[in-house]
């Protein structure tokens, strides 16, 4: 180092050649600082949100059918309609008010899930304001690092990694080899880990209660059990509810074969596109007082006619044959299953081995007691490998009857091919994610051109980036914008593959959604984005040597990135909830609802038409995806507040302002209906532990790189790690996967005298669609064959309850009650009309859309029980603790 100084060996000064223009030295443009590029990004998108929330605010009071559907006041759904957003906040007292609901009144009002997404905000706001903590002596730290040292009494620059970036120099980057200063990494690693574990203690504690509340309602769902895997001696009626009595003291109330009810279910859809038009057809009747004509052709196709008609006769003549075959078909299905359980009754061997074919492997089992549903959850129902598999079963209306059916092998066998499909898109995905982050930097971006074009002066970049000095910046502020957008394809893609896995119900597709959205985002919107720029702008010299290159990337590289993931944080932050806030999509789709479709009528303006969903239906939270971006924003929390500090600046009021926009919006608008009882709550969880786990291996392996011998001290802390989520993983979540004994006791003792049976809840939606105003049809059947169609396009499959009156194509207008709300009510002529008109609508005609129209409720006064969560459940202070000591000194109820 010494002999190559400039000071002891000046450089010789030669007579300068005559040379061409070609010939002559490229000047460098000035870099752009890491500074000036988070400058530019905070500026530019910081005040396109400040002005759409003041916009927001001033426009909130005006209209409120768009920023308060769930007050009632546009004729939302009973169960749509929230207590809190009673309230009138008017101006920006909202921004208070919001804050002053509690968890109980959030879980009572919006779901597991809200509250849950809530405390992670809460989490993230404490674990932030650590770093923030930290950042105050660890900065000064880092900066402190001297940037020469002498060798043989001259200064000359440190043998590290060069870091002169005006932010970088705040990072661990800036330390030299060895440099004792990275003992504060390790207290700061050590610190914010052990904060994150406590935090996360007192989660689990709360999550335990609240699962138990949950667990402990009275609905059908608590109340049953889903088998699947029968042996052919359990697949009848009979013999499956003897088996059970035998065990469970007499304790079934109803059991329902899943049966194979294909024909019967394009009946059903083929009779789902025909009444909305029937219906609107007999409102233009009713509201103009004319018939409509209908042009129908007839003939074979040589000689076609066509001929004008009546077109309530012609339609009510078609939904009566449409009737009369889903009757014939549901007869005969029927008939086959109670003869084969009449030859199980009495003893027939060849029907023990041979049931009909249209009876499949699964079945649905109702119990009496809360107890009896818990023990067989539990119990090993059957000695014989891979047979009678005991789920808990989703709610009625979320049942995915298509899946519900599918054999042990065939779920097996997809599942295989979802993970193959996700593991071979998880590779191919980093080939655009690293493209876009290399775009972030000119100077990365030269180094892609051609070869030998930037030392000849002819770069395409070079020469805009002459002739556009703030070409960086740019690029800077616009490269967020391409993560987030391919971020924004994950869901449509993965939940594709999700689909494939055949997963009973929406809600448990959700859970696998999440795995895979969280998997994505560390993997590639973290490690490959933070790497892919480094190693594409220096490939010849990562080609030549891999394991020097990757040492400069972890000593110097992933240190200085914190600014890269800062932009992207704040961007997605700041864009997303400014998009959140102004509802413009959902606001242009009700606009051009109310411009086509049926109108005629308020109840058919309050009806989705061809997917287009007036203000009334509010649409759903998308929790599989706010939850894995928690992932990516706890994963940059733990690596950079040790490695780069500064970034809590931005995480900070990130996970702020997100608490306060996602309390508006759950209060205010979403329909609660989609929530899974807190089922991501275990997987976040996990994730959550990943991501401590990585920022802890990234230290130690940055302090390693570094030559620093304090490095093996990180090897406690991941050890402590692991043996916490260990200690936590095999009882925590055991007990809240169950209701305990003496609450599903005490809860059965006190529902003795109003004791339900739950017959007919989990009757197969096609088999039911014949009765009386229809038996859930729609919502679980026509849709679950396409479960990814469903919301792929917006919101993604979990996302979208099967149950939702307005999903899918031509989800149209006919409700069956008016006592279910949000249904479309058919008028009633007086008798003085002509004779199409006299009385009530023909009974068909009202059962033409049965449940789909429902929402999946059965009747009016299940609607609390189904799609609405009651009040949560009083735990006397035995019971609370009976979980957790400490909670019955604080309170006599959980």
């Amino acid at each position: 180092k010494a002999f190559s100084h400039p000071s002891l060996f000046p450089p010789l000064h030669l007579p300068v050649p005559i040379t061409t223009m070609s010939d002559a030295p490229i000047e460098e443009a000035p870099k752009v600082s890491s500074a000036a590029a988070l400058t530019a990004v905070v500026t530019f998108y910081g005040c396109v949100f400040l002005v759409l929330f003041i916009l927001f605010i001033l426009l909130r009071d005006r209209f409120r059918s768009l920023y308060n559907p769930r007050s009632g006041r546009n004729g939302c759904a009973e169960a749509v309609k929230c207590d809190l957003a009673q309230q009138d906040l008017p101006g920006i007292s909202w921004l208070f008010g919001v804050f002053k609901a509690t968890d109980e009144d959030l879980y009572e009002q919006c779901g597991v899930d809200a509250v849950a997404y809530v405390r992670i905000l809460r989490i993230g706001m404490k674990l932030s304001a650590m770093g923030l903590f930290i950042a105050v002596w660890l900065i000064p730290t880092y900066h402190s690092s001297p940037r020469e040292e002498e060798v043989g009494g001259i200064k000359v620059p440190r043998s590290n990694f060069e870091v002169t970036d005006d932010l970088d120099v705040l990072s661990m980057g800036h330390c030299y080899q060895g440099d004792p200063r990275m003992l504060g990494s390790i207290f700061a690693c050590y610190l914010i880990s052990g904060l994150a574990m406590y935090l996360l203690y007192q989660e689990i504690t709360w999550y335990v209660l609240v699962r138990q509340q949950f667990l402990n309602r009275k609905t059908a769902q608590n109340h049953t059990v889903y088998l699947r895997n029968l042996p052919t001696r359990l697949q009848s009626t009979h013999a499956l509810t003897s088996y059970l009595n035998n065990h469970f003291d007499n304790g079934i109330t109803d059991v329902q074969l899943v049966k194979h009810v294909s024909d019967v279910e394009k009946l059903c859809k083929k009779r789902d596109k025909l009444a909305p038009t029937l219906a609107h057809n007999k409102v233009i009747l009713e509201v103009e007082g004319t018939r409509p004509r209908l042009k129908v052709k007839s003939g074979p196709f040589w000689a076609r006619k066509t001929e004008d008609v009546d077109a309530i006769e012609h339609q009510q003549t078609e939904m009566d044959e449409i009737n009369g075959e889903i009757a014939a078909c549901v007869a005969t299905i029927e008939g086959e299953s109670a003869e084969h359980d009449m030859k199980v009754k009495v003893d027939d061997a060849s029907a023990l081995e041979h049931p009909p074919a249209s009876i499949r492997d699964a079945a649905f089992v109702s119990f009496s007691t809360l107890r009896a549903a818990n023990a067989a959850k539990s119990e090993i129902l059957c000695t014989q490998p891979y047979a009678v598999f005991a789920e808990e079963a989703p709610a009625p209306e979320d049942v995915v009857w298509s899946n519900a059916a599918m054999n042990h092998w065939a779920w097996t066998r997809k599942t295989i091919i979802a993970g193959f499909l996700t593991g071979i898109t998880c590779v191919l995905w980093t080939l655009p994610v690293a493209f876009v982050a290399t775009f972030q930097k000119v100077e990365e971006l030269k180094k892609l051109g051609p070869s030998g074009c930037e030392a000849a002066g002819d770069c395409p970049i070079k020469v805009a980036a002459d002739n556009f000095a703030a070409l960086d910046e740019v690029l800077a502020a616009l490269s967020p914008l391409g993560l987030i957008v391919l971020n924004a394809l994950l869901p449509i893609i993965l939940g594709a593959y999700c689909g494939l896995e055949g997963h009973i119900s929406a809600k448990s597709l959700a859970g696998s959604l999440f795995g895979k959205l969280a998997l994505f985002m560390v993997i590639q919107t973290f490690f490959v984005s933070a790497m892919s720029g480094s190693i594409f702008a220096e490939l010849d010299a990562f080609v030549d040597s891999p394991v020097a290159k990757i040492q400069d990337i972890l000593a110097s590289s992933l240190p200085t990135q914190a600014v890269t993931f800062m932009s992207l944080i704040f961007v997605k932050v700041t864009v997303g909830l400014a998009i959140e806030l102004m509802r413009p999509a959902p606001a242009v789709i009700a606009w051009i609802r109310s411009k086509i479709g049926p109108r005629l009528t308020e109840d058919e303006r309050k009806q989705p038409f061809l997917g287009l969903n007036p203000l009334s239906i509010p649409g759903y939270v998308k929790y599989t995806v706010l939850y894995a971006d928690s992932v990516l924003m706890f994963t940059v929390l733990f690596v950079y507040s040790v490695l780069h500090p500064i970034a809590n600046l931005i995480l900070f009021p990130a996970f702020l302002f997100l608490q306060l926009v996602y309390r508006h919006q759950m209060i205010y608008i979403y329909d609660p209906r989609n929530d899974t009882g807190g089922k991501l709550w275990p997987a976040w969880s996990g994730w959550f532990i990943v991501s401590l786990l990585i920022a802890q291996v990234t230290v130690m392996a940055v302090l390693a790189v570094n030559e620093y011998g304090g490095a093996p001290f990180m090897l406690p802390l991941i050890i402590a790690t692991v043996l916490f989520w260990r200690y936590l993983q095999p009882q925590h979540w055991r007990v809240a996967s169950a209701l305990s004994i003496s609450l599903s006791h005490t809860t059965d003792l006190a529902n003795e005298e109003g004791k339900e049976g739950w017959e007919g809840a989990y009757k197969q939606a096609a088999l039911a669609s014949t009765a009386a105003h229809g038996k859930a049809h729609g919502a679980q059947d026509q849709s679950r064959e396409g479960v990814l169609e469903a919301g792929l396009a917006g919101s993604g499959p979990a996302e979208v309850p099967m149950h939702h009156p307005g999903h899918g194509d031509d989800n149209a207008s006919l409700r069956a009650s008016k006592d279910i709300p949000g249904q479309l009510v058919f008028p009633v002529a007086s008798p003085e009309e002509d004779d199409a008109r006299r009385g009530a609508w023909p009974e068909d005609v009202r059962g033409a859309r049965p449940e789909s129209m429902q929402g999946g409720i059965r009747n009016p006064r299940d609607l609390e029980e189904v799609t609405r969560a009651p009040s949560p459940t009083t735990m006397t202070s035995g019971h609370v603790s009976e979980l957790y000591p400490q909670y019955h000194r604080d309170t006599g109820t959980a």
